[in-house]
């Protein structure tokens, strides 16, 4: 066999060596992948990445929005059953303010459709009794023409600072009186609730003849506590209140005439 016999059939290297890519003698152990396997390996496990990271994505937001629907439920629960607790240890205690010129004793208790002032042992904050609180809880309306319901907790001081609430009076729509509070303190409030479609405060009055919910409740013209509050609770179909129709009961053990 000459030289280019040779030469055509073993292809060699000019160092003396055996090409395999020569003439279609491609080993694959020898030199490896072509780049139209390693394309496709990588596309393949591009894919199955974002599979994997889209399936993680999905799991992680699932388990949130139920984190959050478990935590809402048990923020509605408390807050539905805070406020049988704070009126359950509602303090009876009058103040002297001056209303038409003239200085009057009554209740340090104040109750319209969406607001509820009293004074209790029981703090939300400090989640127990300790010392005298004055809680204030607002229904609050937005645009959207849903509520909110905040509470608000001030340490109790004395008779001066708790007459001071009382910045005069304004009329009810049943053409009476009730007194006119200072403005709600949203920068320091709690919210309870949000997005609910109704909302609001009514009060029991008892006669030895009839029983019925009113507001706001008449306190000028009947120095007393309502017997039992009732807050009208319903939530929407957004918002992190989800409520079917939910009346809050509280009945006051001191509900009477005040001393």
């Amino acid at each position: 066999m000459n030289a280019d016999e040779r030469s055509s059939k073993f292809p060699w290297t000019p160092g003396g060596h055996r090409c395999p890519c020569r003439r279609g003698n491609f080993v694959r152990g020898e030199w490896g992948l072509t780049l139209l396997e390693l394309i496709t390996a990588i596309t393949i496990s591009g894919l199955v990445a974002l599979a994997v990271t889209v399936s993680l994505r999905i799991g992680v937001r699932a388990w949130e929005k139920s984190q959050g629907a478990v935590l809402d439920l048990r923020r509605q629960a408390n807050a539905a059953d805070l406020l049988p607790v704070q009126l359950g240890d509602c303090v009876m205690r009058t103040v002297a303010v001056v209303l038409f010129d003239r200085t009057q004793r009554m209740p340090f208790f104040f109750g319209d459709e969406t607001r509820l002032v009293f004074l209790t042992a029981y703090s939300a904050a400090q989640h127990g009794r300790g010392g005298m609180v004055v809680a204030d809880y607002f229904a609050e309306q937005q645009p959207d023409r849903t509520w909110k319901l905040w509470l608000n907790e001030h340490p109790a001081l004395d008779d001066e600072w708790l007459a001071s609430w009382i910045v005069g009076t304004e009329a009810t729509s049943e053409g009476g009186e009730k007194p006119r509070l200072r403005p709600f303190d949203a920068d320091r409030a709690m919210l309870l609730f949000e997005g609910l479609t109704e909302c609001r405060f009514e009060y029991l009055r008892e006669t030895p003849a009839t029983a019925e919910w009113v507001a706001p409740w008449p306190l000028l013209a009947n120095p007393y506590l309502p017997r039992a509050i009732r807050l009208q609770l319903a939530g929407g179909a957004s918002g992190a209140a989800r409520l079917a129709p939910t009346p809050v009961y509280a009945r006051l053990s001191m509900g009477g005439v005040a001393r």
